[in-house]
């Protein structure tokens, strides 16, 4: 069952309280929604009532299945990025694969993409996703033998 806890938050210095009151929530699983005035704790409780008896599925997010929904949310999460700038890059490079591959000059020629944007969208295709991904490839990078050492002589055997 679900169990909620409403908190009006009314303190100045309220960061160890919600603290605490955010483990107990945590260790006995309740859900724990901090109002910061009394207007928003009011919209909670209403909002509560409100969907008191309706189903999950009229709260729950709906996720469309289509192509363009999935391309359009997979695009916008490039910082800056909009809707519109994700359906013009599919409609100019035909697909994701073609939109990472594409270089600047490129990228650049999409209708509403300014410096920034294409700049920001060749770096997200060209970084790697993990922080200890990019150090270790800097630090290969710096530390990396020279080609002839990995050269190996292939000699007959005398005997």
């Amino acid at each position: 069952s679900l169990r909620i806890i409403l908190c009006l938050v009314d303190i100045d210095d309220s960061s160890e309280a919600v603290s605490e009151l955010g483990k107990f929530c945590l260790f006995d699983q309740w859900t724990l929604v901090l109002a910061w005035n009394n207007q928003e704790a009011a919209r909670w409780l209403e909002t509560y009532k409100v969907y008191e008896n309706k189903s999950a599925d009229m709260i729950r997010e709906h996720i469309d299945d289509d192509f363009k929904s999935k391309v359009t949310g997979f695009l916008t999460t490039i910082k800056s990025v909009n809707s519109t700038d994700a359906i013009n890059l599919i409609k100019t490079f035909g697909d994701v694969r073609s939109v990472a591959a594409a270089s600047m000059e490129e990228l650049s020629l999409c209708p509403g993409l300014g410096e920034k944007k294409v700049k920001r969208i060749y770096e997200s295709f060209r970084t790697p996703f993990l922080e200890e991904n990019r150090e270790h490839q800097k630090k290969k990078a710096r530390t990396a033998p020279p080609i002839s050492s990995f050269l190996i002589k292939t000699q007959p055997n005398p005997r």
